[in-house]
């Protein structure tokens, strides 16, 4: 006869289980189960959140010497569209609105140039009001030109001379000159704060 085989619990030792006769086998359950581990997903900052830029020399001349022009360009405007209404007989009067926001954007242009250091994107945003208006007003301006009545030889009041219709010549080019002149503004600003997140961190644009 066989000896009896005794029976003993199995023991697991280190998730593998060693039956009575002394062979191991791999049970068909883990007995003990890692724990998951949880990926949290990161999200790195967008470039348009407000990132403060250090304020460097050059862009600090840039920022002093386009809110300097930005100014000019609006005291321009102002002051056209006054000649304008005193010499013209049939005006729009957009000058006055873009002219204002010219002068305040460069003004806060001028202050931000002071700065040791300043969110772009919120200069972005300004560019972007300042962009809307200058186009307004140089199709207000096209538009005032095309659509008035010009004097044949006598000047009256019903009618634009030559100096009311080189006026509007000259408030057309003073948009069209903003025009540029902000979206120049803006791919510079754009080019300068993505050069300065790079600088900030170097891995931000390899995800």
């Amino acid at each position: 006869m066989p000896p009896p085989s005794s029976v003993y619990p199995q023991q697991p030792i280190g998730g593998v289980s060693y039956a009575a006769t002394g062979k191991p086998y791999i049970s068909q359950a883990p007995l003990q189960q890692q724990k998951g581990i949880v990926v949290v997903p990161v999200h790195r900052r967008s470039l348009n959140n407000k990132v403060v830029i250090p304020m460097t020399t050059s862009l600090k001349m840039f920022l002093l010497f386009s809110g300097f022009l930005y100014s000019l360009w609006g005291i321009l405007a102002y002051s056209f569209q006054i000649a304008i209404i005193v010499n013209s007989y049939s005006t729009y009067y957009h000058g006055f609105s873009t002219g204002a926001f010219l002068i305040f954007g460069g003004i806060i242009m001028m202050v931000i140039g002071f700065r040791s250091a300043y969110p772009l994107d919120q200069l972005m945003r300004i560019y972007m009001v300042d962009l809307i208006f200058c186009a307004l007003g140089l199709v207000f301006s096209i538009t005032n030109y095309t659509t008035s009545n010009r004097c044949d030889s006598i000047s009256t009041w019903y009618c634009d001379d030559s100096l009311a219709n080189n006026l509007k010549i000259g408030l057309m080019i003073i948009f069209s000159l903003s025009t540029i002149h902000t979206i120049c503004n803006m791919f510079y600003i754009s080019k300068e704060q993505k050069r300065a997140i790079a600088t900030l961190n170097p891995n931000i644009f390899n995800h």
